[in-house]
């Protein structure tokens, strides 16, 4: 990815990513979520709250999970940032609390075990997602995309915690699937479709808070929704990520070796 393209990406979330978010607060599916929060509080209990809870925990305990009442606030937001799903509510709440302390446990630890071994390796952060995913998903109402949620939130955990400069696994988002993969047709939600057409692709960005450029995609996206169309400016911004996001420009996971009988 050009570095003037990444810059003006990250400057493009500053601008817009705040007025996104209160538009949205203002004209969303709902006006109120848990604790009697608008859209935009929850966004920020979202970025702001939520790493520095998993934070305390770490520090205090050298592990990090989450509560049910926390992965129920996640799906609200996710519920409301993107297409809404109505089962998706009462699936989230059938969980035992005790299952989405333990796989959010066992999910995040995949994460830290990888900081703790010192790499740093495109290929071998796609598999170390893909573990961590397999895990959270076993929560009734956790798919690849929730997944992703939650696991976004250890990059700006483990950051502020430890030495190692971990990446953000960031949202599986349609407007940045969209965005990134024009002729792929309908989505799936598949995990293969984040882990070789969207996690790659973002990889190729040099920041190590890659959830600020789907952000900022996001961000792009929505402006298009608002105003019709995007300025000049951003629609040309959008063609040099796309130029840079090249199918044969990607870092993918490399095939599994087969094993002799």
């Amino acid at each position: 990815m050009e570095p003037e393209t990444e810059e003006a990406l990250l400057s493009c979330r500053e601008r817009l990513y705040e007025t996104c978010i209160r538009d949205l607060s203002s004209n969303g599916r709902k006006q109120v979520y848990s604790d009697n929060m608008s859209f935009e509080d929850l966004d920020n209990w979202r970025r702001e709250v939520m790493p520095e809870i998993l934070r305390t925990r770490y520090i205090k305990k050298q592990r990090m999970w989450l509560e049910k009442a926390e992965l129920e606030k996640l799906m609200e937001w996710k519920l409301s940032r993107g297409k809404f799903r109505p089962t998706l509510p009462k699936l989230i709440q059938s969980n035992d609390p005790d299952k989405v302390r333990e796989f959010s446990e066992q999910a995040f630890n995949v994460i830290i075990d990888y900081c703790d071994s010192g790499h740093d390796n495109d290929s071998e952060f796609i598999s170390v997602v893909r573990k961590s995913m397999e895990l959270v998903c076993k929560l009734r109402g956790v798919g690849p995309a929730t997944s992703t949620i939650i696991l976004s939130l250890a990059g700006p955990t483990l950051r502020k915690t430890t030495d190692f400069g971990l990446r953000d696994t960031p949202f599986f988002s349609d407007e940045v699937f969209e965005i990134l993969n024009q002729d792929h047709g309908k989505i799936k939600y598949t995990t293969k479709e984040y882990l070789e057409l969207l996690l790659p692709k973002l990889l190729l960005f040099k920041t190590r808070e890659l959830q600020k450029i789907e952000e900022a995609l996001w961000c792009l996206r929505r402006a298009d929704k608002i105003h019709g169309k995007l300025d000049d400016a951003l629609a040309n911004l959008l063609i040099s990520v796309r130029r840079g996001t090249r199918a044969d420009q990607m870092v993918t996971e490399p095939p599994l070796k087969r094993r002799r009988k």
